[in-house]
């Protein structure tokens, strides 16, 4: 079942998102404008060539640079989707020695993720009934289980130190939202 688009014409809500790009250049907000749909957001991301972990950056920086790392995908995605509508929330998730973002949406009575990950198998994931076990059991790949925290993070919280746009911030809120993997078994 494919994710149901914005029509055209049709504003979706804004939850900040107007007020907090109002700094970013017309180019960059225009990237952010073509992206209807998380399976948009996802081809966009596959589409940066290699991972970066030279610095982490805000979703400003992953569409002004074209790099990203898993942990800056997470944050562009979950902006990306409040440019939809939806709340920008994210999940922590460790699989093995590997850790990233994945930006959580749900559509109807599907749980889906949106990010980026070096392993293609691990980039995009839309899973019924929306329940983040069913979700964790869905990225064990070659035997390896995810381990992620039973809920996701809303970025709002971060809003006031401008995470969409600033890179020392984005890092912060990363930082956040990753200690929760550490308080897991």
């Amino acid at each position: 079942m494919a994710t149901k688009r914005i029509a055209r014409g049709h504003a979706a809500p804004d939850l900040g998102f107007t007020a907090l790009v109002a700094q970013w250049p017309d180019a960059a907000v225009a990237v952010l404008q073509r992206l209807d749909d998380p399976d948009q957001i996802q081809e966009w991301l596959n589409g940066i060539v290699s991972a970066d972990w030279s610095q982490l950056r805000s979703p400003l920086s992953v569409v002004r640079d074209r790099r990203c790392n898993p942990l800056d995908a997470g944050l562009f995605a979950a902006a990306a989707l409040r440019r939809l509508g939806l709340r920008p929330s994210v999940l922590p998730i460790r699989r093995g020695d590997d850790v990233w973002l994945a930006a959580l949406f749900r559509q109807g009575s599907k749980l889906g993720v949106v990010g980026w990950h070096p392993d293609a198998r691990l980039r995009f994931r839309r899973v019924a009934p929306a329940q983040v076990a069913v979700l964790a059991h869905s990225l064990a790949v070659d035997g390896v289980v995810a381990v992620m925290p039973l809920r996701s993070y809303n970025l709002a919280h971060f809003d006031g130190q401008d995470w969409m746009t600033d890179d020392s911030a984005a890092g912060r809120a990363a930082e956040v939202v990753l200690a929760a993997l550490d308080r897991l078994p």
